[in-house]
C-alpha cells in the first residue's frame, strides 16, 4: 500500500523494473483498507511460488511500498 503523494515515484519505479525485465507486469489500484491510497499488484510468471513472493519482498523493501502487496 502506498499514499498519492507516492504514487508518480511507484509508477516511475515499475515502469523502469518492467522495461529490465520483461516478466515483471504490474498494476496499480486503489486500496480499500485503512492506511494507503493505493496497492501494487504485481504479476509474476516465474516458475515458483516462493520465487513470486521472494520479487514481491524485494520490491516492497527496497521501494518502500508498504507492508501489502499481491503477488499473482
Amino acid at each position: 500500500m502506498f499514499k498519492e503523494k507516492d504514487k508518480e515515484k511507484i509508477i516511475k519505479l515499475c515502469k523502469s523494473a518492467s522495461e529490465k525485465d520483461k516478466t515483471f507486469n504490474y498494476k496499480i489500484k486503489p486500496c480499500q483498507l485503512e492506511g494507503g491510497d493505493y496497492i501494487l499488484i504485481i504479476f509474476s510468471h516465474l516458475q515458483t511460488e516462493d520465487q513470486a513472493h521472494q520479487r514481491g519482498m524485494y520490491f516492497v523493501k527496497k521501494n518502500k511500498v508498504g507492508e501489502y502487496y499481491w503477488v499473482r
